[in-house]
């Protein structure tokens, strides 16, 4: 069962909604003792799922959870919007693919920066959840 210390959420509608929210997730893991590295990776893929939020959906949720399992600390960030969702997950997750004239790094790129990564996506929109252990 997992030991709830700190639950943060905030509207995601601005690109200064996303520096709020990089902000309050770097001083949550630096509370708690992350690593600098670990801190940048879990921040990076933050930026740009919060990035796809405000470019794909227009607004959207974040909610950020810093817990201990097991005797381990981990943050947790849930990111959910109402946009027109992602038709094929395989797709959008492989390097190079985008939709809007991008690198097409972001979801693959912030997978590969999580310990733990999960998406659903549909009609009625898309969640995602990351998650770095300390």
């Amino acid at each position: 069962m997992e030991n709830e210390l700190i639950k943060y959420s905030l509207v995601i509608q601005t690109f200064e909604d996303i520096l709020l929210a990089r902000r309050k997730a770097r001083d949550f893991m630096e509370e708690y003792h992350f690593t600098t590295l670990d801190q940048t990776k879990f921040i990076t893929a933050l930026s740009e799922l919060l990035r796809n939020v405000i470019i794909h959906a227009k607004e959207g949720s974040m909610h950020l959870n810093v817990f201990k399992e097991s005797g381990k600390c981990g943050i947790k960030c849930t990111i959910s919007d109402h946009g027109p969702g992602i038709n094929d997950i395989n797709l959008a997750m492989k390097e190079g693919y985008s939709t809007v004239g991008s690198l097409g790094l972001g979801l693959g790129g912030a997978k590969n920066l999580s310990d733990a990564f999960n998406i659903t996506s549909g009609a009625t929109g898309t969640k995602i959840e990351i998650l770095k252990w300390q």
